[in-house]
């Protein structure tokens, strides 16, 4: 260990660690906002920002993960032009180069006084679908996707259509009506895409139809309430959205270009150019901090460290759960990795090397956001500011070496510095990984739709029965385990999100022929063998049928539902009003405190059933959100159809019925 620099050894701790940061939006830097520091840059701080971020969008048009890209606006003085200065982490620009030229074109002449205003609107889309139009098939995942692209996933619209329309359930009917039709439209022009050729669909016939899609989720996104979805929620549509939003970012950018170019001038003047050196190959090492020659570790293993250092080394064997021979190994693992320097750290360096006066960027934007590493460098850096980063930790990180950049004199001072503030940073970030407990991530809350939970929840406490407790006594019951889902990062709301109750008729008991056979809770502990019992594992397309006796439950699981019904909760969903006559004339007053079996079907529907009436699967309860409403009309189980139940792509039918 005592061979690594400072900075390589606590990336390599930190790669051990694991760090998982959330997706994140960065505050301006105060002296960004400065009159005097603003005064000299043409374009607004904003207008810088959404013009650097339209630009990462719009050439970033290949799906070479090691290709992501950076841009920043460089302003000429005495507005003499724009320089979008780009980089990537890999490899030459030619693509990048040839899609800006054909934006760039299309952008004067859509700008231009002269031009006609329906070719205004028309031009620069065309441009920009035709620069794109790879990068778009890939998000599509359409057939037509060049094979890097292609991951095995099914294509994006066909899972999207009933999904999109499930989230329109709280649309108005106007806007309901404009949605469902821009849903199915958009299912039309990806069916028309896939049926043209390979060579077609990467051409102009491809293209026309890729706009109509854009078109349509243009009017889809802003129709679409993500602000009553919780973001915590099972089941929420977000990914759903982020996908869309994916697409809509397209003509969003589009738009904002078109609208900038002609409010100012400066646009007019637009050139594409490279950071002015390199490119770097992949080390093992790079820059390291002057003032700490090893890394935090070495420093703890030492012959004689400090208390507070046996401490950390420590906390780190139990916050990795690693021995130390592993933890070295690891490390070392880690640290003989081939490292790559990102875009974001090219054009801080480009800028670092300029004698001339220069008018540096504010901004520095990448098209999938800045990850952990960059983040971090930038804000310690303090020259540029990146909008956002995602959080992800990638350990194949480094900084030019000194070798590769030469750095004017007046330069050299000010980035040691930095590099030792951006070394102390990593050790913050170590010390307090260490001191924390190892964030697991949490299961996806239960199918809960009643005011009584699951025993697989974590409350635990089951309805009262007519005989009490069903925990009476000091024994829990011997639960079998309900399977977890896969596991997704979520917060757990159980604790402090109860699920809405069900609103009660006047009574709860199901008004049936008396029926001496039938059975009754003897006891709580009979009470209590009945309402845990095993669960029923569903198959789909095959019904389940099973009687249910007053005080008992019954348990049902698919693969995302794990759902218990109780006596008492199908009486309340059975019950007759004035509504439902139908069930109302086919049942006859009991005697006093009778109470009888019902008969209850599950189903576990397939696919393709499903999708034989979308008006049917939109009247389908979401039990996996929270926020969703879970009010029934009263006798919906006697029904023709019953009760649908749904959670992500699980859909179950439940119909109750008298024994014959």
């Amino acid at each position: 260990m005592t061979s690594l620099g400072a900075i390589t050894e606590n990336i390599a701790l930190l790669a051990l660690l694991d760090p998982k940061e959330p997706e994140t939006k960065n505050h301006i830097p105060a002296s960004f906002a400065d009159q005097n520091h603003a005064s000299r840059f043409t374009l607004p701080l904003e207008v810088e920002k959404q013009t650097a971020t339209a630009f990462a969008i719009l050439l970033a048009n290949t799906d070479d993960c090691k290709k992501v890209g950076a841009v920043c606006v460089e302003q000429q003085s005495n507005e003499r032009g724009l320089v979008i200065r780009t980089a990537i982490n890999k490899g030459d620009q030619a693509y990048r180069k040839e899609a800006f030229f054909k934006i760039k074109n299309a952008l004067t002449k859509a700008s231009s006084a002269s031009a006609e205003p329906p070719k205004q609107e028309d031009s620069l889309p065309d441009e920009i679908v035709s620069a794109c139009q790879l990068r778009l098939l890939g998000r599509l995942h359409s057939r037509h996707a060049l094979p890097s692209r292609k991951s095995g996933k099914p294509p994006t619209p066909p899972k999207l259509h009933d999904s999109l329309k499930l989230l329109a359930r709280g649309l108005c009917s106007p806007e309901a009506k404009v949605y469902r039709e821009q849903v199915d439209c958009l299912m039309r022009s990806f069916e028309s895409l896939e049926n043209l050729s390979s060579e077609d669909a990467r051409s102009e016939p491809g293209m026309k139809i890729l706009k109509d899609i854009l078109r349509s989720v243009e009017v889809i996104v802003p129709l679409i309430d993500t602000q009553s979805i919780p973001k915590n929620a099972a089941n929420s549509g977000h990914s759903i959205i982020k996908r869309l939003k994916k697409l809509n970012q397209y003509r969003h950018a589009t738009r904002y270009l078109l609208y900038a170019a002609r409010k100012f001038p400066i646009f007019q003047h637009l050139r594409i150019a490279e950071v002015s050196f390199g490119p770097f190959s992949e080390r093992v090492a790079g820059a390291e901090s002057s003032s700490t020659q090893r890394g935090i570790f070495s420093r703890s293993t030492a012959s004689k460290p400090m208390v507070k250092q046996k401490n950390l080394v420590q906390l780190l064997v139990k916050r990795s759960g690693k021995n130390m021979q592993q933890i070295i190994k690891e490390l070392k693992d880690y640290s003989n990795l081939k490292k790559r320097v990102h875009a974001e750290i090219k054009l801080l360096f480009h800028y670092e090397r300029q004698t001339d006066k220069t008018l540096r960027p504010r901004v520095i934007v990448s098209n999938k956001h800045a990850c952990f590493l960059c983040n971090l460098f930038l804000k310690v850096h303090g020259g540029f500011y990146t909008p956002s980063s995602h959080g992800n930790f990638y350990p194949a990180w480094r900084i030019p070496r000194p070798d590769e950049v030469s750095l004017p004199k007046e330069t050299k001072g000010r980035i040691l510095q930095c590099l030792d503030q951006f070394n102390s940073a990593l050790e913050a970030k170590i010390r307090t990984l260490v001191a924390q407990e190892r964030r697991s991530v949490p299961d996806a809350p239960e199918s809960v739709v009643f005011s009584a939970y699951s025993p697989s929840v974590s409350s635990g406490i089951p309805a009262p029965t007519e005989t009490g407790n069903a925990f009476a006594g000091n024994s829990q019951p011997n639960l079998s385990p309900i399977p977890p889902e896969s596991q997704c990062e979520v917060e757990d709301t159980r604790s402090t999100h109860s699920p809405t109750p069900l609103a009660q008729p006047a009574s709860s008991s199901c008004p049936y022929p008396p029926d001496q056979e039938r059975l009754r809770p003897q006891s709580p502990q009979l009470t209590e063998q009945k309402l845990f019992s095993e669960p029923h594992i569903l198959t789909p397309g095959i019904p389940l049928t099973c009687a249910i006796s007053p005080g008992s439950s019954a348990r049902f699981h698919t693969s995302r539902i794990h759902l218990e019904l109780s006596y008492e909760q199908i009486c309340s969903l059975s019950s007759c009003s004035a509504s439902s006559v139908s069930v109302k004339t086919a049942l006859v007053a009991p005697g006093p405190g009778e109470r009888v079996d019902l008969v209850l079907q599950v189903e576990w529907l397939k696919f393709e059933r499903m999708m034989m009436s979308s008006e049917r699967l939109e009247q389908a309860v979401d039990i996996g959100l929270p926020w969703a409403r879970k009010r029934m009309p009263d006798g919906i189980l006697f029904g023709e159809h019953g009760l649908l139940l749904m959670k992500k792509g699980d859909v179950i039918a439940l119909r109750a019925s008298l024994p014959n």
